[in-house]
């Protein structure tokens, strides 16, 4: 690059911060009034579309598959040193009746099994005694008398 070419380059990054600084500018700080907690709709709006009018160079760098490959082994040639390198664990010892009282086991619950509803006979659910008289006399109809 020449210096004409970086000098240029400098002029637009200029141009691009000053045209900020405009947008952001033009937001009144009386609009803008800082209270605790999360900022209004209204003022988190003005702030996004502030910042939507900037342009941000969106150019990403790209890791060929190769590249990626030799980074993946080089990271398991690392950790592979660092298992080994690490000392073994100790087998567990036995548990001394000073470090801790033995927890007896709880019994386990019994449930009661579920009953079956009862069930209401018509005359019960009848809820005036005018109902009730009439569901008994039906009932005292029905029956056959008994006979001798």
């Amino acid at each position: 690059m020449t210096i004409t070419e970086i000098v240029a380059q400098l002029d637009q990054e200029i141009a691009r911060l000053q045209e900020a600084k405009a947008i952001l500018g033009s937001i009144s700080p009386l609009s803008i009034k800082r209270k605790p907690g999360r900022p209004s709709s209204a003022t988190s709006t003005a702030l996004a579309s502030a910042l939507a009018q900037i342009p941000v160079p969106t150019k990403r760098r790209v890791l060929s598959a190769a590249a990626r490959k030799k980074i993946a082994a080089a990271q398991k040639k690392r950790w592979s040193k660092v298992r080994l390198a690490a000392p073994a664990p100790a087998p567990k010892a036995a548990a001394t009746p000073l470090a801790k009282p033995a927890i007896k086991p709880m019994p386990a619950k019994t449930v009661a099994p579920k009953k079956a509803p009862i069930k209401k006979s018509p005359a019960a659910k009848q809820t005036t005694p005018a109902k009730a008289a009439t569901a008994k006399k039906a009932a005292d109809s029905t029956t056959p008398a008994p006979t001798k």
